[in-house]
């Protein structure tokens, strides 16, 4: 198998992973926001409620990245 091929199935798997375990991060937010009482704090918890974004896009964004180097590392020329 060719070294893209593998660079793009790697990235796919980890989104689809990233995917899978992104309901137990929501749960875990809203757990957090009813049972600490974070909300008496100035901003926090709008800045808690964003965590499930920022992991999205982290994933998202090292996926890319991985499948761009996979593409330039398994390029001919």
């Amino acid at each position: 198998m060719s070294e893209r091929i593998k660079g793009i199935l790697f990235s796919v798997i980890l989104i689809v992973i990233a995917l899978l375990l992104l309901p137990v991060v929501i749960d875990s937010v809203g757990s957090v926001l009813a049972i600490t009482g974070i909300s008496s704090y100035s901003g926090v918890e709008a800045i808690t409620g964003l965590i499930p974004l920022f992991v999205v896009v982290g994933i998202v964004i090292v996926a890319i990245l991985n499948g761009l180097w996979a593409m330039k590392k398994g390029a001919a020329w």
